[in-house]
Formats: structure tokens, sequence, C-alpha cells
């Protein structure tokens, strides 16, 4: 029986994976980020659920309930103008203001999770996609400061089209294979 280590996530398109990637290294060209080691673009994404080790044969169950959710949910845009850090390895990047549909998937995706049988691990959603981190500890203030003023000054802009059942496999560097992917609703008005 094989055990995944399974998220469900939004995908930013490459461009704009491109863009955050290029944004955090410029941000991290101080002393302090010099550590730093920035997320390569193919692998910048929000989670909306991390679900930990599940057993393989519990994935089409789950798929079934997420495509449910992306059958009645409304592709988020996000705007990206935001910094932080999660402790001193951890650097983010965010919107200030999540939208009513990013705040409705991410529910609704853990809604999911739940009525498969399975369980959401950590507490309440914080929507973010980490852009650096480092192995040691660092002082992180002055690139995540660096990082908020670019941001808040040149906002990153995507529609969150696609909600994505990840299984992240381990070995020396993580590598994320996408088991499932399902197009979001987009809103009324919308092209």
């Amino acid at each position: 029986m094989s055990v995944l280590r399974l998220f469900v996530a939004l995908w930013p398109p490459i461009a704009v994976a491109n863009n955050l990637a290029e944004t955090a290294a410029e941000a991290a060209r101080t002393r302090e980020g010099r550590d730093l080691r920035v997320t390569a673009p193919h692998r910048i994404h929000l989670t909306c659920a991390f679900l930990g080790d599940v057993a393989g044969q519990r994935v089409p169950a789950l798929a079934d309930e997420l495509a449910d959710v992306a059958t009645h949910a409304t592709a988020p845009q996000l705007t990206i103008d935001r910094a932080g850090h999660f402790g001193d390895k951890v650097v983010w990047a965010a919107p200030s203001e999540p939208s009513d549909e990013l705040r409705n998937v991410a529910k609704s995706a853990r809604i999911a999770v739940r009525a498969a049988g399975l369980s959401v691990q950590g507490h309440e959603f914080r929507p973010h996609l980490t852009v650096a981190r480092t192995r040691d500890e660092a002082v992180l203030t002055p690139v995540v400061d660096r990082l908020a003023a670019t941001l808040s000054l040149t906002p990153i802009d995507w529609l969150a089209e696609e909600l994505q059942l990840v299984s992240s496999v381990r070995g020396a560097t993580a590598t994320y294979e996408v088991l499932e992917r399902w197009s979001l609703r987009a809103a009324a008005g919308t092209f």
C-alpha cells in the first residue's frame, strides 16, 4: 500500500511565479539575505489544505470531493502585496486582503478533505506563498522589509484558475507531482 504526502493548492502561472522569485531574490541581495535560498518558480504555490501522509487508496474519494469544490468555487483574484516571515527560516509573500473567493476555496477544500474521511493538518488558513528559506537561523527582518516595500509599490496579481491535488515526493529535495487538477469557475462578468 502506497502512502502519499498530500496537499491541495493554487499554483500561479509561471510568469507570476518568476516575478515572485525575482522579487524575492532582489530583496535577498543584502548581507542578511546571503544564506537565503529563493524558492524555484515551479515550486511556488499557495496551500489551501495540507493533509500529510495519506494512504494511496484514499485519493479517489478525495479527488471526487475536490472535483465538487471546483464545480462550485469561483476562481479567486489574488493581489500579492505584503511579506513576512515564519520564525527565522521562512520568508513569504501574501495578499494583505484575501478575497472572499480565496477564503471560500480554502474552506471548501478543507471541508472536502474531511468529507473524504481525512484530516487537515494545521489550524487556521493563512494564505501565503513561501518565496525563500534558510537552513540556519537568520535575521530576516531586513529582507522582509525590502520585499514588503517592493510588493506594496508593485503588487503581483494573478487569477487562480485551477485547484490542484499534489503529492510531495520525499527526496534530497522534495518534488511535487500533480495528481489531479480542476478548473475553477470564472467570476460573472470575466472572460
